[in-house]
């Protein structure tokens, strides 16, 4: 027993098997000091990815923002550029150039643009945003962005809400569309009524008065004119208050009203802001002139359009007209036609037509053809050998004279409450009359009888040609659109859609061009050949055109318009060749056989003839 005591006694100090022991446990102590080390090591690195993903989602949200509102902004900008282009053509005409110079311009941001851009948003950041944009404090570091090709300044634009500017409506919206209502402003211009119609433009709808009698009314913008005639029931005229009970019909709309809804039309540079009126100010083109003339391609899109060298200088062009006789007819004169031979001339007024010899002794008509009971004449026709003539207006009758009798040799009844235009084909044994019911009648000259009635116009039909080859027939109507028909199968072909209602027509004699008086100031010729999309719009008129008619040899055309203007334009493209003014309306016209004279009738109560001259003067 003491050697096994002895033996244990010894050997305590320096047992290899616990000293290994003692080795282990610091081992596990430091292993367990090195994984709490790691486990707060790896909290803190979750807590780090967690602040990651937060960081990652808000940026997510963001660029997901940005990218709605770049694409929103980029919308704006279309729908903005198209209502521009929309309202260019309301624009004054010396603006229109360098406002398409401008826009153009505008799409051009160079590089330093761009940085100065950059420059002011994070200056304009740096001292705050305002309104719905101060909820936004996680952009103030993305300013860079924000300033770039895209155009999104998100300054500029808290500052545009700040200051409680209205979003663009897109084109052909409610607020987008800067024409005048018919229904709305008509309404209201046809509660102010005066005596003559020399304001002449045709009026699409009808009033109901006292809930018994449709008015139709046409007022005088002259500031002297003879007082109503004092009827109060049934129609009293075209032009002066008139009362009916039929479909609507194209009389003069108010002249007031009318030069409002321009004035409305036409935002002044004044209004603009000053960045805007700088640009349009300092963008005229060279020689200070904008351009009247715009091709339309097939899209729809506009640009000035570039003439021959030969437009105005073609030997067949009239460089200037002379007024050699006034006619005075002592009404509103809203018809004329003139003899083929340039010696007669015709005008409608009220009641009546006056026969008129330019031969001779111009202060006096040489007759006096009564017709349509006091109602205002709206179309009178010669026959192509001028043996008779044709006349139609407010009244349902269409009346034929012998001119040399000065009798009525027949009365065609349209079942319509009036014939506001005319056509006579190449042999005169058709008529084609166009009625305030939106129909085209058509009667036969050797039998006096209706062959057929060519329905498709929605609202009254106001003009009427037919084409050079005598095939087809065209007509535009209040309805706002232009249709084609074949004569023979008696059939429409096509129709075309407008802006605004149709007051005028003509057919080229010799292409296939037709060309438009629109109640919204301009003309637009339009190439009617199959397959060709080719339009003209022209802007010199300032007030709806009335009239329009082809010279024979197809190379220019005459309009007039309620501005008192004749314009005289190179078919088809437009270059306006001579301009000429008058003291009222002019609300007719008509050119001679050989081109040589143009006869004009007007609110003034009487007709100009016209010397048309192609040589310049020296």
């Amino acid at each position: 027993m003491d050697k096994r005591a002895g033996s244990r006694g010894g050997g305590g100090g320096g047992n290899p098997f616990l000293d290994a022991l003692e080795k282990l446990k610091d081992d596990y102590n430091h292993m367990q000091a090195q994984l709490s080390s790691q486990r707060a090591e790896l909290d803190k690195m979750n807590a780090e990815k967690e602040q990651l993903q937060r960081h990652y989602m808000m940026y997510y949200e963001m660029s997901c923002g940005l990218n709605m509102e770049m694409q929103k902004q980029s919308e704006v900008a279309k729908r903005m550029t198209a209502l521009l282009q929309s309202m260019l053509q309301y624009a004054p005409h010396d603006a229109q150039a360098s406002t398409i110079q401008a826009m153009e311009r505008a799409k051009q941001i160079s590089l330093q643009e761009l940085q100065q851009l950059t420059a002011a948003s994070q200056a304009q950041q740096m001292l705050g945003m305002t309104g719905p944009m101060a909820a936004m404090g996680g952009l103030g570091g993305m300013a860079g962005a924000l300033g770039g090709p895209g155009g999104l300044n998100m300054a500029a634009i808290a500052a545009a809400m700040g200051a409680g500017l209205r979003p663009p409506a897109p084109p052909g919206g409610g607020g987008g569309d800067d024409r005048p209502a018919p229904s709305s402003s008509r309404q209201s211009s046809s509660r102010q009524r005066s005596g003559s119609p020399a304001g002449g433009e045709k009026k699409p709808k009808l009033e109901t008065e006292d809930g018994d009698d449709d008015e139709i009314d046409v007022q005088n913008d002259d500031p002297a004119g003879p007082a109503a005639n004092g009827k109060t029931g049934g129609r009293d005229s075209v032009h002066s208050g008139i009362s009916s009970s039929g479909a609507s019909t194209p009389a003069a709309a108010a002249a007031k009203n009318f030069a409002a809804q321009l004035g409305q039309q036409r935002l002044p540079l004044a209004q603009l802001d000053p960045a805007t009126r700088m640009m349009m100010q300092g963008m005229m083109a060279p020689n200070g002139k904008a351009p009247y003339s715009y091709r339309v391609d097939s899209t729809g899109n506009l640009a000035p359009t570039m003439f021959p060298p030969d437009a105005l200088t073609d030997p067949g062009v009239p460089k200037s007209v002379k007024a050699v006789h006034d006619l005075p007819h002592g009404e509103v004169v809203c018809a004329v036609a003139i003899s083929k031979d340039a010696q007669r001339v015709f005008t409608g007024g009220k009641g009546c037509v006056k026969i008129w010899d330019l031969a001779a002794n111009t202060s006096a008509a040489r007759a006096r053809l009564e017709c349509l009971e006091d109602n205002y004449i709206r179309s009178c026709k010669l026959f192509a050998e001028g043996t008779h003539l044709v006349v139609g207006g407010e009244a349902s009758n269409i009346l034929l004279f012998d001119i040399e009798t000065q009798k009525e040799v027949a009365k065609l009844d349209t079942t319509a409450q009036a014939c506001y235009a005319l056509a006579l084909n190449q042999e005169s044994k058709l008529l084609y009359a166009c009625c305030a019911d939106g129909a085209v009648v058509i009667f036969d000259l050797a039998s006096m009888q209706e062959v057929a009635r060519l329905p498709g116009h929605t609202d009254g039909a106001s003009c009427v040609d037919l084409s050079g080859d005598g095939l087809r027939l065209w007509t535009g109507g209040l309805d706002h659109t232009l249709r084609s028909w074949d004569i023979r199968e008696r059939r429409e072909l096509s129709n075309i859609d407008f802006a605004s209602q149709i007051f005028s027509l003509g057919c080229s004699p010799t292409e296939d061009w037709v060309a438009v008086g629109l109640d919204t100031n301009q003309i637009e010729v339009v190439n009617t050949a199959p397959g060709v999309k080719e339009r003209y719009q022209l802007h010199r008129h300032d007030s709806c055109v009335l009239s329009l008619r082809f010279a024979h040899s197809g190379k220019w055309f005459c309009t007039t318009g309620k501005d008192n203007l004749l314009n005289v334009w190179r078919s088809p493209y437009g270059a306006l060749s001579v301009r000429a003014s008058e003291s009222s309306s002019v609300l007719s016209c008509d050119i001679s056989h050989d081109d040589s004279v143009i006869v004009t009738g007007s609110g003034e109560k009487k007709a100009t003839v016209y010397q048309v001259q192609y040589e310049s003067s020296s």
